[in-house]
Parts: structure tokens; C-alpha cells; sequence
């Protein structure tokens, strides 16, 4: 489940607040640090620095998207929560950069529990 902490503009269809869902989980598996969407109807950068956010009893990843769809630009900050996450398979460090290489690496070495 994808949690709203800001929207900067119109409000998202239900299929691309599906797809930033779909986005992170799949950001999780690869270890990835960002991820283009470009789908009919919708395009956009979906981006983490695996920091952890919470709003009201809800704690989770923050993540951060800028789209474009046709009601117009939205950039999006949402959470979603980390035994989400931590269900998918951990496959390895894809990074771009030394410096995501790290973080990954640190997160590879952090414990793995659900939040109560």
C-alpha cells in the first residue's frame, strides 16, 4: 500500500498510484535508486535515498516521483512500508554511482524486521 505524504498537483489516477507502488517494490528487489516510468498516459522519475519518513502511525521508505500525466506535473513524496519492501528478493547492488554502491551496502547489513 502506497501512503501520500505531499502531492504538488492534480490528483493521480488509481493506475499510476499503482504504478509508483509496482515502482518501489521493484526499486527494492533491483537496489536501484531510481527508475523511469514511461507508460501511455503517464511518464515520470521515480526516485529514494531508502531513508525512512512516517506520517501519523505510519512509517515506512520515502520515496519521491516527478510525473507527467495529462491533467498535468505532480511531483509526489509517499511511503511505503519497509515489510513491503522487505518482501521482495534482494538481488544484488545495481548502482550508478560509489556513493549508491554504499548505501546499498550498508542497507545489505542492516536487520531485516517488520514494524509493529
Amino acid at each position: 500500500m502506497i501512503e501520500f505524504l505531499m502531492n504538488a498537483g492534480h490528483p493521480l489516477p488509481d493506475g499510476v498510484m499503482h504504478a509508483l507502488y509496482n515502482a518501489a517494490k521493484d526499486m527494492a528487489k533491483s537496489r536501484k535508486c531510481r527508475r523511469t516510468l514511461n507508460e501511455p498516459g503517464y511518464s515520470g522519475v521515480v526516485t529514494t535515498s531508502w531513508k525512512t519518513g512516517s506520517m501519523g502511525s505510519i512509517s515506512g521508505v520515502e520515496f519521491r516521483a516527478e510525473m507527467d500525466t495529462p491533467f498535468g506535473e505532480n511531483i509526489v513524496t509517499f511511503i511505503v512500508r519497509s515489510y513491503e519492501l522487505e518482501d521482495e528478493e534482494w538481488t544484488g547492488i545495481n548502482s550508478s554511482s560509489p556513493e549508491e554502491a554504499e548505501m546499498m551496502s550498508e542497507m545489505s547489513r542492516r536487520p531485516r524486521g517488520r514494524l509493529h
